[in-house]
């Protein structure tokens, strides 16, 4: 099974403005970005021109670390995407880590934001939108992410992420997604 899933992100400003935050511009490989499962695997990342195309599974993903993101005032999350032909997947995954520290064996707190693929309709690009309330907050056990433990969402420091991750679903079904942009929005 293979994941089909381009980006082309446009750059955008901060949330201190009225403008939302474009978490990451896909028109080049980002520095730092780590890829983990199938798609770190030879050629699932290929650059073409102003987008990044993903072809791999939908176990595995990418994930930015070392930032420093404030997206206190945000009120969820957004993706501008459209389904390509041959998609399986249900979902789409944005997960972001804040700058909280392990403890007890467990990784640092984690906010998941799904957006069901079903909402993306036609041949154009739509946007579907993820607010934080429904997000799933969580940590699980170091060397097993299996194992979550669900924590309030008061836990979670928005003000303060230091990492994202993209991803299908867990268990490798296939995805066809473009993805114009991915946002943090107020």
């Amino acid at each position: 099974m293979k994941l089909l899933f381009s980006f082309l992100l446009l750059a955008g400003s901060t949330l201190s403005g009225k403008a939302d935050t474009v978490l990451d511009d896909f028109s080049k490989p980002p520095v730092g970005m780590y890829f983990h499962g199938t798609w770190k695997d030879a050629g699932a990342l290929v650059q073409d021109g102003s987008l990044a195309v993903v072809a791999a599974t939908s176990s595995g993903g990418m994930t930015l670390g070392n930032r420093k993101l404030d997206l206190s005032t945000a009120k969820g999350l957004e993706i501008t995407a459209k389904v390509l032909p041959g998609n399986l997947a249900r979902f789409f995954q944005v997960i972001l880590t804040d700058d909280g520290k392990a403890k007890d064996g467990q990784s640092a707190p984690k906010a998941r934001f799904q957006f069901p693929l079903a909402a993306l309709s036609g041949k154009n690009f739509s946007s579907i939108r993820a607010d934080k309330i429904a997000a799933s907050y969580y940590t699980f056990q170091e060397g097993d992410p299996s194992k979550e433990t669900p924590i309030p969402m008061e836990r979670f420091n928005f003000g303060a992420v230091t990492s994202v991750t993209y991803q299908g679903e867990f268990g490798g079904t296939d995805m066809r997604l473009e993805v114009r942009k991915v946002e943090a929005v107020r």
